[in-house]
């Protein structure tokens, strides 16, 4: 059953709803905890407003379950700091020369991951060393080990706190490429890690891999309810459901073509529901004739080309009531974000992050 709040968001002008189960993510939170030690802390990552969750909400709900909060952009953790957010937040982002002060305006912790950041970053500045262990990203080789070090004991106006890396593939259990990253950052953890916060564990590394948890795990798409490994995980609960409404349900003859370039008709004569939704909004234009969405707890196929404000949905002989709720995505069956990915071919972060500023998000 839609939320109240949801319902009055409607009657607001909006066309579709995301309802952010704020109690599935502090369950998810939960859970993860439960791989790791009790002194182990816990970083909630809500970088790009929190993989489409809303970030400034998100991040208040959250605060007191969490030790840390991640972001990629200073603005992210600036506009977090006006919210209210107190917790520390690290900014996983390159600083530069123009982003610079907001370290110590918002009391951020900077990424350091190049020799010339420690020249950028202002007096004062908190900062955590990044590693590439094997990523392929962002950071210092671990042959740049014993450089790294000289910079770090001699550089005394910014205040080393923290050392990292982060895992190109941690949700495959014995994979080779995580163990040879491991044990790279292990050797530089020996050298780096005395009194600084050690964290290098990803959604994959904290419920797949033992052994690297080190001082704090570091969560992204997991505390939204998603696997890594893009199968469905029962411990974790997806937070995210969209919903919208019926704006016309139309009969129309058999062999009728629906939608731009007709690439779908009508099998026989039968019912088309119109969603007032479309690629403006998140629905990817490749998930033309492939998703589905629920109304009245059945599921029902997408039909023509996406388009950018509507889809068409195929009814057959039913005919549902005009404003009837429909599931967009949400759950854990046709209409889920592990559906589309694996539709579109791609992971559900892509996905849930798609979902635009069309679409109001409301808390319950």
């Amino acid at each position: 059953m839609m939320n109240a709040k949801s319902e009055n968001a409607f009657t607001k002008g909006w066309s579709s709803v995301a309802e952010i189960d704020v109690q599935a993510i502090r369950s998810n939170l939960s859970a993860l905890r439960s791989h790791s030690t009790a002194n182990i802390k816990q970083m909630a990552v809500i970088k790009a407003d929190a993989y489409g969750h809303g970030a400034a909400k998100v991040g208040r709900f959250i605060e007191s379950d969490v030790d840390w909060i991640g972001v990629y952009q200073v603005r992210e953790g600036a506009e977090l700091r006006k919210k209210g957010v107190e917790k520390p937040i690290l900014v996983f982002g390159t600083p530069t020369e123009q982003n610079r002060e907001y370290y110590l305006d918002f009391n951020l912790t900077a990424t350091v991951s190049d020799m010339s950041h420690f020249a950028i970053l202002l007096p004062g500045t908190s900062y955590h060393i990044k590693f590439d262990t094997g990523m392929g990203r962002v950071g210092f080789l671990p042959e740049m080990l014993d450089d790294v070090q000289k910079v770090i004991e001699s550089e005394h106006l910014l205040r080393y706190t923290g050392l990292m890396t982060h895992f190109a593939n941690s949700e495959v259990p014995g994979s080779p490429l995580f163990e040879s990253q491991k044990r790279n950052f292990e050797r530089i953890v020996e050298e780096l890690g005395e009194g600084v916060l050690v964290h290098a564990s990803n959604s994959g590394a904290t419920m797949h891999q033992t052994g690297v948890h080190y001082d704090m795990i570091r969560n992204g798409t997991a505390i939204y309810g998603f696997d890594p490994n893009g199968v469905y995980n029962p411990s974790l609960k997806p937070a995210l459901s969209w919903f919208s409404k019926l704006v016309q349900v139309r009969k129309m003859p058999k062999g009728s073509g629906v939608s731009y370039s007709h690439t779908w008709h009508m099998p026989e004569d039968g019912y088309v529901g119109v969603i007032p939704v479309g690629y403006a909004d998140g629905i990817n234009r490749r998930l033309s004739n492939k998703m589905k969405v629920e109304i009245n707890g059945k599921e029902y196929p997408q039909v023509g080309n996406v388009t950018m404000d509507q889809i068409m949905v195929y009814l057959g002989s039913d005919k549902p009531d005009i404003g009837e709720k429909v599931l967009i995505l949400g759950g854990t069956g046709g209409c889920s974000a592990y559906a589309w990915a694996d539709l579109l071919g791609t992971i559900t972060y892509e996905v849930t992050c798609a979902i635009g500023n069309r679409v109001k998000r409301v808390y319950v």
